[in-house]
């Protein structure tokens, strides 16, 4: 087993692969782009048939800061094809990247309205307020995995919030309280 680091580089026969951080998705996230030719094996980090999920896992202060900032990373390297890990290829990536980013900044609108509404809430009450786009008409119908990751990502909206100061995180009763 080889561990590799952002900029470490990847030779597979007589091409070379560069290592390059984008996280978002999950903490250690890589892609590996081909500078000669200018594609990039994403991964799951960009995908057209859902938004990756991110997780807001104790200890990683800003998933989704650090998602964006991937999302424009991989913006301007111009790549000329993008491959990933679920899905047709696609040429619209750019514009897929795009509206990832568009679709995040709208769920930032939306939970900042759910959490100014409630005066305070937690993570867990702010995900059932959430307009989600499921089948399901009620959280008790919701499958857990389903919730597991609805969880997770209000929680990286949350902690998106609080790290650029819009909301406020105080801890009470062994779990957070997030309010304006």
């Amino acid at each position: 087993v080889t561990f590799v680091m952002d900029g470490d580089v990847i030779a597979v026969g007589d091409t070379s692969l560069k290592v390059m951080a984008l996280p978002g998705h999950t903490r250690g996230h890589k892609g590996l782009f081909h500078p000669q030719s200018k594609f990039l094996i994403s991964g799951d980090h960009i995908l057209f048939m859902l938004s990756p999920s991110l997780m807001g896992h104790p200890g990683w202060d800003d998933p989704l800061g650090e998602d964006l900032a991937s999302l424009d990373y991989v913006l301007q390297l111009e790549c000329s094809a993008l491959y990933l890990a679920h899905g047709e290829l696609r040429d619209d990536f750019e514009e897929r990247i795009r509206w990832l980013r568009r679709h995040h900044e709208s769920r930032l609108d939306e939970v900042m309205a759910v959490i100014k509404e409630a005066g305070s809430c937690t993570g867990h009450e702010a995900s059932r307020k959430i307009k989600w786009n499921i089948p399901e008409g009620d959280w008790a119908s919701i499958p857990p995995l389903q919730r597991w990751c609805i969880l997770g990502e209000t929680m990286a909206y949350l902690r998106h919030l609080v790290a650029m100061g819009a909301l406020r995180a105080s801890a009470r009763q062994g779990t957070f309280i997030f309010s304006t």
